[in-house]
């Protein structure tokens, strides 16, 4: 879970990076990535505590 924590913290700073930047496609493309990540570490929290 650590593992999945540590690329969501990063997909959510590329894509910080990417609107600052102006990278509208790109940025896009990792808010879905980032979504995903956030989904995973959900039900990963919700399955250990079961």
């Amino acid at each position: 879970m650590k593992e999945l924590r540590k690329k969501y913290l990063k997909a959510k700073r590329r894509a910080v990076q990417l609107m600052q930047d102006g990278n509208i496609t790109e940025y896009i493309a990792t808010l879905v990535t980032v979504q995903d990540l956030k989904l995973q570490l959900l039900n990963s929290a919700v399955t250990q505590r079961r």
